[in-house]
């Protein structure tokens, strides 16, 4: 069953970026996609990029995504409006895109180095972003289409040209008199699998209209800016509160997000076709208070999703239950989808690393040990851990809890996991999505500004000791590249890059 199941996904990856809303199509490949949105890909399954086990973590560089950000700035506490609280992608080419929440859109250079910066988008500023960017190579082009919304209410199009983005197309959502909107979802890009020309561009919204609770939209947009759709029309009897999560997709086209619906119920929703309503089934029935972001739905052969009572639910696509476990704490985070390979396991920490000096300008110095930065106070060099021998195989659903707590259960039967070693416990609140290497190591941030790699398959930090980036909190989802670099934001409004 399990050749069976890598089979279907490797198929489904790659034809993500070659799907439209009637099915999709294209050869498939092994080859790991490029960290092009949040979550990789259009399933939101967190797995793919490079290896990142077999190594020493060490910090290549470090670069402020707003330039007026001074490079040498060490405290979150001075710099909340420079946060980068969104994930940053990886262009095929090597790129990394980040937003922040002081509305800058940045391209870095694999060496760190800026390519360009981006603080508006025609005559519209950008604004706080929390929405992670997305990107897409139109094919028969090759034109470098970059996609970022704000909280202001704008979906902006970029297109880089090597030097510098221009604005290609600004959308704002036509609302009633005094109603604002906000994007904190991430956006998903269909494409025609004949010509590869972007036909849908797909996110969520929340709507707020003074003296009435905050709703929720679905949009889709054309490449050109335009509306092509949204969900629930004007007059639809249908009312569900603000969309956080980001979309998900199957290979027949049908788009999956979460939202309250108006009985306060946390629900999955199933749109197909221009917009229209497939099913909707409640996760569970009051959203836990406190908790503004929602974990995104993910996509296998099943839909699976994670809810802030603490339950991880299993759906058909017809939207009838598999299985529903209570993992018994809140779910901030996204869950992700793959592989767990078992691994040597790695030397354990003899000393608490401290958090390495900041790398000045923007041209970062290259960190050529292994051994962390720490000013004058001794590292510890942290013993490499083998490369993993994949020697049992499992189909997994993994998540964090926001306080901290790694579960794992079988994406089939909803049986947990059976971690083979001691299970490693982090700092809460986690808001980081973990991203699951090609290696099967779990990679994500916590509050207390360390970077974790954990072996899926024993449940234990894969490196040995966590990588301390920041005294700042770290609520963005990593991104890895394909040569095994993870990048990543954090509250410092800094992005970090780790690796060889």
């Amino acid at each position: 069953m399990t050749c069976i199941r890598l089979l279907a996904v490797t198929a489904l990856l790659s034809t993500l970026y070659g799907c439209s809303g009637g099915g999709g199509g294209g050869t498939p490949s092994a080859t790991p996609l490029p960290w092009q949105r949040f979550r990789h890909d259009l399933n939101n399954s967190g797995a793919g990029g490079g290896d990142v086990s077999g190594r020493s973590p060490a910090l290549k560089w470090k670069v402020p995504v707003d330039a007026a950000l001074a490079p040498d700035s060490t405290s979150c506490i001075s710099n909340p409006s420079h946060a980068i609280s969104s994930s940053p992608v990886v262009n095929e080419n090597g790129t990394i895109y980040a937003a922040s929440e002081g509305g800058t859109l940045a391209a870095f250079n694999p060496d760190g180095s800026v390519k360009w910066r981006a603080i508006s988008c025609g005559t519209q500023a950008l604004g706080p972003m929390v929405s992670s960017p997305t990107v897409y190579i139109t094919p028969t082009v090759n034109v470098i289409n970059v996609y970022v919304a704000s909280t202001t209410g704008h979906l902006y199009a970029f297109v880089d040209n090597g030097s510098g983005a221009s604005c290609a197309a600004v959308f704002t959502p036509s609302l009633a008199t005094g109603a604002t909107a906000r994007f904190i979802s991430s956006p998903g890009i269909t494409a025609s699998g004949f010509s590869g020309n972007v036909n849908g561009i797909f996110l969520g919204a929340e709507i707020d209209q003074q003296g009435e609770p905050a709703t929720g939209k679905m949009y889709a947009v054309n490449s050109d800016g335009s509306q092509r759709w949204e969900y629930p029309r004007p007059g639809d009897s249908e009312v569900f509160g603000p969309v956080t999560s980001s979309p998900a997709f199957d290979v027949n086209g049908a788009i999956y997000f979460t939202a309250v619906d108006d009985s306060n119920a946390e629900s999955l929703y199933a749109l197909v076709g221009e917009g229209r309503l497939k099913w909707k089934i409640p996760l569970t029935q009051v959203r836990s208070a406190g908790l503004p972001l929602a974990p995104s739905p993910l996509v296998g052969t099943f839909v699976y999703a994670a809810t802030s009572d603490g339950k991880l639910i299993s759906v058909n696509s017809d939207g009838s239950f598999r299985w529903e476990v209570p993992a018994g704490h809140a779910f901030v985070a996204s869950p992700s989808f793959g592989l767990a390979f078992s691994s040597i396991p790695p030397a354990l920490c003899t000393a608490t690393p401290v958090p390495p000096t900041p790398v000045p300008t923007d041209s970062p110095t290259p960190v050529g040990s292994a051994t962390l930065p720490g000013g004058d106070t001794p590292t510890p060099t942290l013993t490499p851990t083998q490369t993993p021998t994949p020697t049992v195989q499992h189909d997994t659903l993994f998540a964090v809890t926001r306080e901290g707590i790694l579960v794992g259960y079988d994406a089939t039967t909803g049986d947990p996991f059976p971690f083979a070693g001691p299970v490693a416990a982090f700092t809460d609140p986690v808001i980081s999505s973990p991203a699951l290497s090609t290696d099967a190591l779990l990679v994500f941030g916590t509050a207390d500004g360390l970077l974790h790699a954990i072996d899926s398959f024993t449940g234990s930090e894969a490196w040995g000791c966590a990588l301390p980036l920041t005294p700042c909190p770290i609520n963005s989802s990593p991104a890895i590249a394909g040569d095994g670099t993870i990048y990543v934001g954090a509250d410092d409004g800094f992005l970090y890059a780790v690796g060889r």
